[in-house]
């Protein structure tokens, strides 16, 4: 448009009225707006960084993650920011179950009962 009427780019481009108004509604469409507000502070780059991070590390925690991801890229995020950013990589928080360690008794005692019980 860049402050002309559609009626006087019709007229420069000797197209009709409605068809100027079809394309400049069309061009509308593909130019990038800005949403407005404040930017994003993980870009898509950061979060595959996040992403392949936590799938080779998957034990690591949250804060690991920010540690990483400071040292990396030298931005401080929160743990909040990191969490949001895996949820939306489609990752799901879960606890790690702890199991006990077995003792030489345990160990003992469950080859026992496997050699009574073998046969059933």
């Amino acid at each position: 448009r860049n402050g002309k009427t559609i009626r006087s780019v019709a007229q420069i481009a000797g197209l009709s009225n409605s068809t100027a108004q079809r394309i400049s509604k069309s061009a509308l469409v593909a130019a990038l707006k800005s949403k407005g507000g404040r930017p994003k502070k993980l870009q898509p780059r950061h979060l595959r960084f996040l992403d392949h991070y936590f799938e080779l590390n998957c034990t690591a925690t949250v804060k690991e993650g920010c540690r990483a991801f400071k040292e990396t890229f030298d931005i401080n995020v929160c743990p909040t920011t990191v969490r949001k950013a895996l949820q939306f990589c489609k990752f799901k928080a879960r606890k790690m179950v702890k199991r006990p360690f077995l003792r030489k008794k345990h160990i003992h005692d469950r080859l026992k009962f496997a050699y009574k019980y073998r046969d059933r």
